[in-house]
């Protein structure tokens, strides 16, 4: 019984840590992006 109701709380941090990485790299692109058109370069 302590196994069943542990492993959903396991995938349900798993995967609010996927949602954190994936954002911290929306982060990171939107960053680049912004330097990069803010660059002379273009």
């Amino acid at each position: 019984m302590i196994q069943i109701i542990s492993q959903p709380k396991k995938e349900r941090c798993h995967r609010i840590n996927e949602i954190k990485f994936m954002t911290s790299d929306l982060e990171v692109y939107l960053t680049y992006k912004l330097l990069y058109q803010l660059s002379p370069q273009n």
